[in-house]
């Protein structure tokens, strides 16, 4: 593929100019964060790199792109029924987890509606609990996917997780079931932490959750209070420095777009 293809594919950023790059090497472009390739080091080591001509005569493979959009808040819940058995009472090979799990969804409602039936709330919202739904109801999960009976004394939870709405297509999501690029405020965070727009900024990544707004770490300690600067507006945010989960993800948030180093 050349440039002008890249560009129009999202897998470049636009930033880079619609012209030859001269660098020393790939690795020169992809450590001052303009793209993420894999090639044939002994063809492009210490040599003259026309980055055009590269892309369509190696085929480079450029790190990925995606997209970010916002979540915004409703008044409405998805209710789900889990039961699961501790890692230290069983092991399981199929869950996913480990151990015995199994979560099923029971409906969709509102927090009105919720606490019109009697339903535990705090500071307005619905909270976890293991028996807000009788254990006979039929909806509960009575074995795991490896065909284990959890038996009474296994765990019961009664998840009550807020709905949002994405601000690109409508679709109404869980947090735990928003793909990477989903930006959210995560309001029950505190004030201590909120951004310029007063709202506490946090973004899925590949790699994981990332609290723009929140403290940075490095071997387990918090290395600054507040770890990242950000400009813009959600979900066109820009974000300095990189983000960095280790073993999971590297990359950039630049203009609302994740950017894999």
């Amino acid at each position: 593929m050349n440039l002008a293809e890249a560009i129009r594919r999202g897998l470049i950023a636009e930033a880079i100019p619609a012209r030859p790059v001269r660098a020393r090497s790939v690795k020169e472009l992809a450590r001052a964060g303009l793209v993420s390739v894999r090639v044939h080091e002994a063809q492009l080591q210490n040599t003259p790199f026309d980055y055009a001509a590269a892309a369509a005569r190696e085929g480079i493979e450029m790190g990925s792109r995606i997209r970010c959009f916002w979540l915004g808040p409703t008044e409405e819940i998805e209710l789900s029924l889990r039961r699961y058995r501790g890692s230290d009472r069983g092991k399981c090979a199929t869950s996913g987890f480990g151990y015995h799990n199994v979560n099923a969804i029971m409906e969709r409602t509102s927090f009105a509606q919720l606490a019109a039936r009697g339903w535990p709330m705090s500071d307005g919202r619905p909270v976890h609990t293991g028996d807000s739904v009788p254990h006979s109801d039929p909806r509960w999960p009575r074995s795991c996917s490896c065909g284990y009976a959890f038996a009474d004394d296994d765990e019961w939870q009664c998840n009550p997780d807020a709905l949002f709405r994405r601000g690109d297509t409508g679709e109404l999501v869980t947090l735990h079931a928003a793909p990477a690029g989903a930006m959210w405020d995560a309001d029950w965070m505190g004030e201590h932490h909120k951004g310029p727009d007063w709202i506490h900024l946090c973004v899925r990544t590949p790699g994981g959750e990332w609290s723009v707004d929140g403290p940075s770490y490095q071997d387990g300690k918090v290395q600054h209070e507040r770890g990242w600067t950000r400009t813009g507006t959600v979900p066109d945010v820009t974000a300095n420095p990189t983000i960095h989960i280790p073993g999971k993800y590297h990359g950039f948030l630049r203009g609302g777009w994740l950017e894999e180093c």
